[in-house]
């Protein structure tokens, strides 16, 4: 038998019962619900306790002192004399009783040919002052001089010397004052107002 069957004939079943035994199903009235819950009270809360106002506070402007003023005024700077321009003096007696430093050579360079000139850093003369230009040279093995004289820094000179053993020559300037005397050829005779400078070489083959 199924399941479906069995309800089937169970539900036939009850209904044939119920049919038989009116009475004996007849559970009576149903009973109206009731509240059974106690009505509710109102529970007083405590009241809250009211805390004391603190007064706000005021800000208060509290005036303050004046600023003290600070004196604004620039001392005044001290100006200072202005420099003298110093004067160069005149050439004096150098040391070892020179009046000027010895003579710079500037050409013929040294160990170089000569090409006709001697040249020589300048100084300020006096009036009675020239240069004097020294040439020495072996010739037959015998020392051999020859001189110049020139109130500038230059003397050009023809070769008048006589040809060296090596054609090499010494050459050398010094500042001369003119004491009033002449030579034999008529040059001036000078005494030294410097020392002698740099004794250089030069080359020269006629």
């Amino acid at each position: 038998m199924t399941s479906a069957r069995f309800r089937y004939l169970v539900g036939w079943g009850l209904v044939l019962l119920m049919a038989a035994f009116p009475t004996a199903c007849d559970l009576g009235p149903v009973p109206t619900p009731t509240n059974t819950l106690p009505p509710p009270t109102n529970t007083v809360l405590p009241t809250a306790a009211i805390l004391p106002t603190v007064p706000a506070a005021t800000a208060t402007n509290t005036p303050l002192p004046p600023p003290t003023s600070v004196p604004t005024s620039v001392p005044t700077a001290t100006a200072e004399p202005s420099p003298t321009p110093t004067q160069l003096p005149a050439p004096t007696t150098q040391v070892g009783g020179y009046k000027y430093p010895a003579p710079k050579l500037v050409a013929p360079p040294n160990g170089q040919g000569y090409a006709g000139e001697f040249r020589w850093e300048p100084e300020r003369l006096a009036a009675d002052e020239f240069y004097g230009v020294s040439v020495s040279y072996y010739h037959n093995k015998q020392l051999r001089f020859w001189g110049g004289q020139s109130k500038d820094p230059i003397l050009i000179a023809k070769v008048t010397w006589e040809k060296s053993d090596d054609n090499f020559y010494t050459w050398w300037v010094q500042i001369l004052r003119d004491t009033g005397k002449k030579n034999a050829d008529g040059s001036p005779i000078g005494t030294p107002v410097s020392p002698p400078s740099e004794v250089w070489r030069f080359y020269y083959e006629p």
